[in-house]
């Protein structure tokens, strides 16, 4: 049977979705997985493909009409037994309905508004675009559902309406050790038998009201902290805190063209801008992970990776839904740096890293 997911969002909601497509492919091992992907998570479901997905489409996140034409046109030639809509945008239930799979299945979801609570897509919209249709409730400034994980609600579709039988949804998150690893060889010949600490330094530290001086001090009392071996990763666009960090670090090229090796602090490493599968591999070699809330927690939980989470304290109910699936994680809500510091030292002891 051919099946059409649409997850064109971000990389750690099409990794939050892995499970549910795990579980398609292991009950349905004929299946054709079809995804629909946007420009954020492109490159991570390249990854995906020949091994639980079989076939992707790009859709950029505002679409024009001609692109969802076009982008109708090419799936339509395809018969679909099912259509999976994970992103809840109206035109992705459109572009579902107007394809006639045989079974049309998606999300909806209920927010809190100054006007009262909305449903996403309507009540009204559900009843005719979808045969069935998970609820992930998101009032009550997000509590109300908050023990309920987002990839748990993705295989209550799976359960309910493509398989009758019940899913141990804690035995299947993890699906594959990275197949491109052959690829960084050279980077796991550097590191041979070191223990290495991730510090994902991106885009989202912006928002925090820390001074300059505390990401330096973040990452050298972390090294201190574990004894680690520690790579400083960057996300998609370099910021004046990647700036300042490079230029305390004094970097200095090594034999491996990624890394940059700091002269003023023994055993720190900097990659600039890495690709995601360069930063994919990097997660899987490392024993812990320190990240801003974001992509970096789902693809550690795809290597159970003991993972600090840090998050924002205005988003701390909503990030429950996103917590890392884990063995071991620690969310952290991001406060004044000592304070922050101090759990982060509780949490690596705790993890003995």
């Amino acid at each position: 049977m051919n099946y059409l997911i649409f997850r064109n969002d971000g990389i750690g909601d099409l990794i939050v979705s892995t499970p549910l497509i795990n579980e398609i492919k292991k009950n349905d091992p004929n299946s054709k997985v079809y995804l629909i992907t946007s420009d954020r998570n492109d490159e991570f479901a390249e990854l995906l493909l020949n091994h639980i997905v079989d076939h992707k489409f790009r859709l950029r996140s505002k679409p024009t009409l001609s692109e969802l034409i076009g982008l109708f046109f090419k799936l339509i030639k395809i018969s679909f037994n099912y259509t999976i809509v994970l992103k809840p945008k109206n035109y992705n239930y459109w572009l579902a309905f107007l394809l006639f799979p045989k079974t049309k299945l998606g999300v909806q979801i209920v927010s809190d508004y100054k006007e009262g609570i909305k449903h996403r897509p309507s009540a009204f919209l559900s009843k005719i675009l979808l045969n069935y249709y998970e609820i992930i409730d998101y009032s009550e400034n997000y509590t109300k559902d908050s023990n309920i994980h987002h990839y748990q609600h993705y295989l209550n579709i799976f359960n309910k309406f493509i398989s009758n039988h019940q899913i141990d949804s804690n035995k299947i998150y993890r699906y594959f050790r990275p197949v491109f690893e052959n690829e960084f060889s050279h980077i796991n010949e550097y590191f041979k038998n070191n223990r290495i600490t991730l510090i994902h330094l991106d885009e989202k530290w912006e928002r925090i009201s820390w001074n300059t001086k505390n990401y330096i001090d973040l990452i050298v009392k972390i090294k201190e902290k574990t004894n680690n071996t520690v790579i400083v990763t960057e996300g998609i666009r370099s910021t004046y805190i990647n700036d300042e960090v490079k230029n305390y670090l004094m970097l200095e090229s090594t034999s491996v063209a990624e890394l940059n090796k700091s002269s003023s602090v023994n055993n720190i490493y900097y990659i600039q801008t890495p690709s995601i599968k360069l930063i994919t591999y990097l997660v899987y070699l490392s024993n812990l992970v320190v990240e801003p809330h974001g992509s970096l927690a789902h693809i550690a939980s795809m290597f159970n990776k003991k993972t600090i989470d840090l998050i924002y304290p205005e988003y701390i109910n909503y990030l429950k839904k996103w917590k890392p699936r884990t063995d071991k994680y620690s969310q952290i809500s991001i406060s004044d740096f000592e304070k922050t510091i101090n759990e982060i030292n509780e949490v690596i002891d705790i993890f003995n890293c």
